[in-house]
């Protein structure tokens, strides 16, 4: 619970600055610089990938979510419930279909757990179609792309990789003619794509720069904690704007370094290259790339920043990158979900509640054996009956510490029959044998069960003991099997005998 509302905090404290810094670069376009607004961006990103954050104080916001003891005592019982079923289930054979649907119904009953899963399941979905895609994408290149062998263009690329400081990288170079534009793509071999056509010297310059400036931007790798981001946020709107936001920058980032210390013939030239590449109908590409024309919607600003001699000043760029670090840091401390104080001290004393099942074997430990023919929750405590040796046991086990109290003791019903019985036998055994009732064969089997403690029933016959009638039954407990005769009309135990079973 705590990983989820931390999680949800930082979507919705980071909304909240993707659209502030929307806005002010809106109003203020020229303030920073694209490699600033770029920079501004990453820490946004970085940030939503890190949920957690250290938390001061009680926070701006404080949201309480219920955990108090009757939600406690609730989910208990239904855990209590869910593993009696499960019990019931394994004694009777139920297996395969049933466990899950019972899987399915707690679900079901557990919204939280619900909505974990469906978000987790989307995310992966989302994440997956595009690993799929960049492999299909690979995989085409692969197959219609073709290594540049033409001396003119690898000599450009030499020269502006000298230029960049990248001169001991090994890049390749494929021309393809299913891309519209030049990009870089692969994470671990780098490889710039050409679409067809014939570029001179100076085309190929710029945009081999463009390209490398990408490349020592590590701007692949962002794209992939982007894709990541966007997976995770998959239901927030406001991250797929910061992710266009952060695409469009990167590009304008790039576009700087290109035109820096360049004059105005240049930054045109620059930007008609660019306006090139946007006439062919071809739209190949992959999440997992960069691509020196990155459509339409974001062409006139691109361009008005290339043809902007201005800079802005460097020292407003750290100034924005230095804040925004501050706010995405302590961004904890806005909106702070805190758990409502329980009802009862013992629901909050205690981190765990022991099962249905660990209270039975402490009944029964207490007892020193016997059958537990009653287990239900009240409350705080487990009220359990348990059958021994022809009394009866009832006793209270707390669900936290498993302690015992209310503990009594009774003889059964079964037996005070059995005792009323023997006592009319030795007194009159004429009448009771010439009586007319008789006890049924499940009540001999009980009688036969309270004398052994518990056991398996393995036979039951009815028989004649020299012109008395009885039920001769066998049972098999605690690897012992016991043998006995039950009488019809006096209910008395005759011939008890046991032996030790033998493995062999």
């Amino acid at each position: 619970m705590a990983d989820l509302t931390a999680f949800i905090s930082v979507s919705i404290v980071m909304s909240a600055i993707i659209l502030a810094l929307w806005i002010f670069n809106k109003i203020f376009s020229k303030v920073f610089s694209a490699k600033a607004r770029y920079a501004i961006w990453c820490v946004v990103l970085i940030g939503l990938l890190l949920p957690f954050r250290p938390v001061i104080g009680d926070g701006v916001v404080t949201v309480e979510y219920p955990e108090t003891a009757q939600t406690q005592q609730t989910a208990s019982q239904s855990a209590a419930s869910y593993e009696a079923s499960q019990q019931v289930q394994a004694a009777s054979g139920e297996t395969g279909t049933e466990g899950i649907t019972s899987i399915f119904s707690k679900l079901w009953n557990s919204p939280i757990e619900l909505l974990l899963l469906v978000w987790g399941l989307t995310a992966l979905i989302i994440f997956a179609v595009h690993i799929i895609r960049y492999i299909r994408f690979i995989k085409m290149i692969k197959r219609w792309g073709e290594p540049v062998k033409e001396e003119r263009i690898l000599s450009v690329l030499r020269l502006v990789q000298e230029q960049a400081g990248l001169s001991g990288k090994k890049i390749r170079l494929i021309k393809c003619e299913l891309v519209s534009s030049s990009m870089l793509t692969g994470f671990i071999r780098p490889t710039i794509l050409l679409p067809e056509g014939d570029f001179d010297d100076d085309e190929l310059h710029m945009i081999f720069k463009h390209e490398l400036t990408h490349y020592k931007h590590h701007d692949l790798f962002i794209k992939l904690l982007s894709v990541i981001t966007s997976s995770l946020h998959w239901f927030n709107p406001f991250v797929y704007l910061m992710n266009f936001e952060l695409q469009a920058d990167g590009e304008a980032a790039c576009d700087e370094v290109v035109t820096q210390d360049a004059n105005v013939d240049d930054r045109r030239f620059y930007g008609e290259v660019i306006i090139g590449m946007a006439g062919s109908s071809k739209n190949v590409r992959t999440s997992f790339s960069t691509c020196f024309y990155a459509g339409k919607s974001n062409m006139k600003r691109r361009l008005a920043s290339i043809m902007n001699t201005k800079s802005a000043k460097g020292k407003l760029g750290v100034v924005g990158v230095v804040l925004i670090s501050a706010m995405t840091i302590f961004s904890g401390s806005v909106i702070v979900f805190a758990a409502q104080i329980p009802a009862e001290p013992a629901a909050a004393e205690y981190s765990s509640e022991i099962s249905m099942e660990d209270a039975g074997e402490t009944a029964l430990k207490k007892v020193g054996g016997g059958v537990v023919t009653k287990c239900d929750r009240s409350g705080g405590y487990y009220e359990i009956t348990i059958e021994y040796e022809n009394n009866e046991y009832s006793m209270s086990v707390d669900v936290y510490t498993a302690e015992i109290i209310d503990f009594e003791t009774k003889e059964t019903e079964q037996a005070a029959s059995i005792s009323d019985a023997e006592n009319d036998t030795s007194s009159n055994q004429s009448d009771n044998t010439s009586s007319n009732i008789k006890i049924s064969q499940s009540e001999a089997k009980e009688i036969a069960l309270a004398k052994v403690g518990g056991g398996e029933i393995i036979k039951c016959e009815l028989d004649d003991d020299d012109g008395k009638e009885v039920y001769e039954i066998e049972i098999i407990y605690n690897n012992r099997e016991y043998s006995m005769k039950v009488g019809i009309f006096d209910s008395l135990i005759t011939d008890y005998e046991t032996d030790e079973i033998d493995d062999d």
